[in-house]
């Protein structure tokens, strides 16, 4: 049964900055928290709903001296799941995403980026009677915005590995 968690996440108000120094060469730290759209594909289950979850963690921005790139690590918390075939599933994740992000300069106070990276994702929870794997693994995509130091910003996210233990 290869089923994969497939979610898009929306980040609100995140980009609290600890360091609020914009020098190009000092790393920027800051808190996460937004919703996440999260739903199961398989080809041989038709997904009815998605889950919508809760995300909240901490982020890093650490430039790469003398270019626009930088590294974006990030440790989250992630609520995921969805509804097939009337049994909803519940499952939440420490999910540990390290980007590669590419900053585009603007002269106005808006700096827009792009994020492109894998994650790994540690199974905490599953409110169900399903055998969960405890380790994912995935690619994300996403874009955002930093106005002052507020950013906002959507990603898509795939999972790569399967969710849940399968008899062999």
């Amino acid at each position: 049964m290869k089923i994969r968690i497939f979610s898009i996440t929306l980040l609100f108000v995140s980009g609290i900055y600890v360091n609020k120094a914009k020098a190009q060469l000092l790393p920027e730290f800051g808190l996460r928290t937004g919703v996440n759209f999260a739903s199961i594909g398989n080809a041989k289950q038709e997904v009815d709903s998605r889950r919508i979850g809760l995300l909240a963690g901490v982020y890093a921005v650490i430039p790469i001296m003398g270019t626009s790139f930088s590294i974006q690590p990030e440790v989250l918390y992630t609520q995921k799941g969805a509804e097939i075939n009337n049994v909803e599933i519940n499952l939440s994740y420490i999910q540990v995403p390290v980007f590669a992000r590419i900053n585009f300069t603007t002269e106005s106070i808006l700096a827009p980026h792009l994020l492109l990276g894998p994650y790994v994702g540690f199974n905490l929870t599953s409110e169900n009677s399903f055998t969960v794997n405890k380790t994912v693994f995935g690619l994300a995509i996403g874009a955002g915005i930093d106005i002052s130091s507020i950013t906002f910003g959507a990603r898509y996210s795939q999972g790569l590995s399967k969710v849940f233990k399968t008899e062999e």
